[in-house]
């Protein structure tokens, strides 16, 4: 049994923590790079911040979040009890009582909770993700209506500090959103969005750098220019797909030369 464990744990390693690794170091070593301050001190300091998961780049949290939810889900169902199902919700409802915690680690463990809460439900729902009941256009705006209305009834959400504001509002709207935009996206039939979908760890590790390029870009080209752009949905809009655009040639370099560092098979 603990072969079987080591195994899944492997594949965990593959698809996540070496990812992580190379996406959030390369991230370091290039703002060591940009700021000019190139000293053994400051490459020290990278590898620092990834080992002990401050990440380099903020949003990396989420990778190393994925893996520990990965493996209480792992014990989770190997050792399922009945019980189990009443009790296992009461750490994610309870998050907001305690909450801001004492220490970093106390966070990284709960940000694991709330990865872990959102892949239980979802194993519990998958039939309800895979069916095409959500692909009909009606349940599409239905569900990207509710999404919206209970974004704005909840207090702001920042896993990042593990806040989730309201538990059951947050859980609901976060089920409801994956739905809206599974939904959605099998109305949508295109291979530019297969590609970006299937390369969404290296958008994850590189989408902050290149929005600070494409931020100061557009202060220079657009925003001096239209300042009412900073302060729309159209400037908004524009930065995103701007942000995208950018991360296209990345994604291709990685995902066609460096596969197994983005947690792909060779």
């Amino acid at each position: 049994m603990i072969f079987l464990f080591f195994d899944f744990l492997i594949k965990k390693v593959k698809a996540l923590l070496v990812p992580y690794l190379f996406l959030d170091i390369t991230a370091g070593l290039y703002e060591t790079v940009i700021s000019s301050k190139i000293q053994i001190s400051s490459i020290a300091e990278v590898l620092k911040n990834t080992l002990t998961l401050h990440c380099n780049v903020g949003a990396n949290w989420f990778i190393s979040a994925l893996f520990i939810g990965e493996i209480f889900l792992y014990f989770f169902l190997k050792y399922y009890r009945s019980i189990y199902k009443y009790i296992v919700w009461i750490p994610f409802l309870i998050i907001p009582l305690y909450y801001p915690f004492s220490t970093h680690w106390i966070n990284v463990f709960v940000r694991g909770v709330i990865a872990f809460t959102f892949m239980l439900v979802g194993y519990y729902l998958k039939d309800y993700y895979k069916s095409d009941v959500n692909k009909r256009w009606d349940v599409i705006i239905l569900s990207g209506t509710l999404t919206y209305v209970i974004a704005m009834l909840n207090e702001q959400i920042d896993f990042w500090c593990s806040r989730v504001g309201n538990p059951i509002l947050c859980l609901i709207g976060g089920l409801i959103g994956a739905y809206w935009v599974i939904g959605l996206s099998k109305n949508i039939k295109s291979k530019l969005l297969v590609f970006i979908g299937q390369n969404t760890m290296t958008m994850m590790g590189t989408h902050m750098i290149m929005f600070r390029i494409v931020w100061n870009l557009c202060s220079i080209k657009f925003f001096n220019i239209i300042p009412l752009l900073t302060a729309n949905v159209y400037g908004e809009i524009l930065i995103f797909i701007l942000i995208i655009a950018a991360n296209l040639p990345i994604m291709y370099v990685y995902d066609r030369y460096l596969p197994f560092l983005i947690g792909k098979r060779k």
